[in-house]
């Protein structure tokens, strides 16, 4: 059984309660200066960009609207995968998450990598694009050169 005379002995060398609370002119002050909306320091107008609204939006207006987008992976990278089928002797790559005209993003990405149509084929049941041989890296760079 515990007495109760240790338990006032600990906390007799604890500080009050008064000590431990802020005083609440510093808090108010403190406040008063993070939500008010003067400047405390100077602000130095932003420099004007060297190049020309002109040529800055070129880039922008050169790259056309694509009616199909790929998607990435949480890790930011392309969702590209190499498959060996038939013990090695079918060699695919497959590429997942193309969202919008599957057609369009077919017949586009043939002519990218200069192969023929029929080397590019879509399962229509998962949505995934199966390119004839092991192209992971060519695709990547491509896509990344486009900007898709």
């Amino acid at each position: 059984m515990l007495r109760p005379t240790s338990l006032s002995k600990a906390t007799a060398s604890l500080p009050t309660r008064c000590l431990l609370q802020p005083q609440s002119s510093s808090i108010l002050s403190n406040s008063r200066r993070f939500l008010s909306t003067e400047t405390t320091t100077q602000s130095t107008p932003e420099p004007v960009p060297s190049q020309s609204p002109e040529t800055s939006a070129a880039p922008e207006a050169r790259r056309q609207a694509l009616p199909f987008s790929v998607g990435r992976t949480p890790s930011k990278n392309y969702s590209i995968y190499e498959l060996a089928k038939r013990g090695g002797n079918k060699k695919l790559t497959t590429i997942k998450k193309v969202v919008g005209n599957p057609e369009a993003f077919k017949e586009y990405l043939a002519r990218g990598l200069k192969v023929s149509p029929n080397d590019v084929k879509l399962n229509s049941l998962t949505g995934h694009f199966q390119v004839a041989g092991h192209r992971k890296k060519e695709i990547e760079e491509w896509l990344s050169k486009h900007g898709i």
